[in-house]
């Protein structure tokens, strides 16, 4: 069987990344994710504990694009990014395929 886990206008904050990598290689079975927020819910915001420094919640994302397992072969990052956040996400797929060359 083939699964894919929606999350759909969630915050990405806490260790949400961290918690969903381990839960994945737990559940071989899914093998797809979906990441939507409605176009009425903007990129969070939250303070860095590191200075009161402002940053999106979404960069959470780049940590679990850089460690799912390798049976997840679909992902849907639907109005989740910011710029910066694609930005970071490009470079961490491009180490990826350059590791395995």
């Amino acid at each position: 069987d083939y699964h894919v886990l929606l999350f759909k206008n969630c915050s990405f904050a806490g260790e949400f990344a961290e918690t969903l990598v381990q839960a994945l290689y737990r559940c071989p079975d899914i093998q797809g994710l979906s990441f939507s927020r409605s176009c009425g819910h903007g990129l969070k915001k939250s303070h860095s504990s590191r200075g009161g420094k402002e940053y999106d919640e979404s960069v959470h994302l780049t940590y679990l694009a850089g460690n799912l397992p390798p049976w997840i072969t679909n992902i849907t990052l639907d109005n989740v990014l910011s710029q910066r956040t694609i930005l970071e996400l490009v470079q961490i797929l491009d180490t990826r395929v350059r590791r395995k060359k």
